[in-house]
Order: structure tokens, then sequence, then C-alpha cells
């Protein structure tokens, strides 16, 4: 869960990334992976899913992205 208002969620590991979009505080995301500073995310409640059909069967792709570790709080049993 982002922890600070108007966390940016970037296409990458550096704040030299573009941002995506801003985050608000309490914004839901999944942890997929953390390295050094930054973690790997999706974004838990977005709008923004592509479905995708593959081999006739509907597939939702999440949009994945990266923000600073430190602005991520885990929420309880994570």
């Amino acid at each position: 869960m982002v922890n600070t208002e108007g966390t940016n969620f970037r296409s990458g590991p550096s704040t030299a990334d573009a941002a995506i979009k801003k985050l608000s505080k309490g914004y839901e995301v999944g942890l997929i992976s953390t390295s050094s500073d930054w973690s790997k995310v999706y974004l838990v409640n977005s709008q923004s899913e592509v479905l995708e059909k593959v081999n006739g069967k509907v597939k939702s792709i999440k949009t994945i992205g990266w923000v600073s570790s430190p602005l991520l709080t885990l929420k309880a049993g994570q």
C-alpha cells in the first residue's frame, strides 16, 4: 500500500524513468519483487487492466511499474 500522497508509479526503477501516474496515499498495489530501493508492483484497484484473448481464453494483464520501496507499507500478513 502506498504510504505517501503523490507517489510516482514509474516505468522503471529510477527517478530518470518516466512517471506513468501519481498514486494517492492508501492506493493498493501488489508486490512482484524488490530490488535495492525499488519495488516492482502492479496496480490492484486499477481500471487500466487489459483483457487479451490467448488460445481462445480471455486473460487479464495488470499494469506493472516501479515505486520507491520506502513509499510502500506492507499490509498485515504479507
